[in-house]
């Protein structure tokens, strides 16, 4: 019987942590306080323990080495940033040391308290971002909290479970974009909350192909800033799923130019009179099954921007409130709300 292996620390070892997943990587500890038994927390210390752990999840970053599955784990606590956390090598994780499951706070809690920063800029493939908590409250727009490719192609990036606490956002505030400016393919999305998006919560730019949005939450109007759409995508074969989206801006779901798009088994609830549930351009080739959508009036449960071209199907499950339609109206699909 082997010698039972002793940790002076309580951590729940997730993946990666023990080796396993990536052997022979290394794990580097962030903490806020000092550790049960170890120094308190500073960036001098050597970051491989808990009782060593560093004081700023950068150090963190910084310290991983590239390509070998190095894991940066953040123990419970408040993290204030005053630069965007930069990603730039490969095959990483960013995580909490605490494992939550889907649509959870986490407890360990990465506040951006400062003005025209991004949260979390993700440059590198084979990214893992999961088990933190995003608090973004600041008053400048158009500041994405997760920027997946701006500078560099980040193919196969990873976020999971991920509670975006955008309530007190400015305007135009994204929770994770996807960047037009580089290809970043088959970027996976699943179980995390964007609470109160303020622009949209999730946007797919052009040529990011087959990302993978799974069982997610979108709520939308805690405050007075009205988001326009939980998910965005202008990029080809992505799939929705499972996901549940309340909205009171432009749309729960908007496909805009994108092609062979999958919206399966989602509940959408579009609670404002000119909210539409799945929106549609016109270019766009799209199917949504097993859906239940929800909406004020009839032409806003699945609808175009303008006439179709290209074969789309939808085969939901809808109710109308406010409003009773009159049959054939039910699940159509529609123009502009006609």
């Amino acid at each position: 019987m082997g010698t039972p292996r002793r940790v002076n620390y309580h951590v729940e070892f997730g993946a990666g942590f023990s080796g396993i997943n990536s052997p022979g990587a290394q794990v580097w500890w962030v903490g806020e306080t000092a550790a049960v038994g170890g120094a308190a927390a500073s960036d001098d210390n050597d970051g491989m323990s808990p009782q060593q752990a560093y004081a700023t999840i950068q150090k963190g970053l910084d310290s991983a080495v590239a390509a070998r599955g190095d894991v940066v784990a953040v123990l419970p606590g408040s993290y204030t940033i005053t630069a965007p956390l930069t990603m730039t090598k490969s095959d990483v994780t960013l995580t909490g040391a605490r494992v939550s499951g889907p649509q959870t706070r986490n407890p360990s809690v990465i506040i951006c308290a400062t003005d025209s920063i991004e949260m979390i800029s993700v440059d590198a493939a084979n990214v893992t971002v999961e088990n933190l908590t995003l608090d973004h409250n600041t008053t400048t727009a158009n500041i994405d909290l997760i920027d997946v490719g701006d500078a560099t192609a980040s193919p196969d990036c990873i976020l999971r479970n991920l509670f975006f606490d955008m309530e007190g956002s400015a305007t135009n505030t994204d929770g994770v974009n996807i960047s037009t400016d580089t290809v970043s393919p088959r970027v996976l999305i699943e179980g995390c909350t964007f609470h109160d998006y303020d622009q949209d919560g999730i946007v797919i730019g052009a040529a990011n192909d087959e990302a993978v949005i799974r069982n997610c939450r979108f709520y939308d109007e805690v405050t007075a800033n009205v988001g326009q759409y939980a998910i965005s995508t202008v990029s080809d074969g992505s799939l929705i799923e499972g996901c549940v989206i309340r909205t009171a801006g432009t749309a729960g779901v908007y496909a805009n130019v994108a092609l062979l798009l999958q919206t399966v088994n989602c509940n959408i609830w579009a609670t404002a009179a000119n909210t539409i549930c799945i929106l549609m351009a016109a270019s766009a080739t799209t199917s949504s099954s097993g859906c239940w959508l929800t909406a004020v009036a009839a032409g806003n449960l699945c609808d175009y921007t303008t006439d179709n071209t290209t074969p789309s199907a939808d085969a939901n499950i809808s109710g109308i409130f406010a409003a009773t339609p009159g049959a054939s109206g039910f699940d159509d699909v529609t123009v502009g709300g006609s």
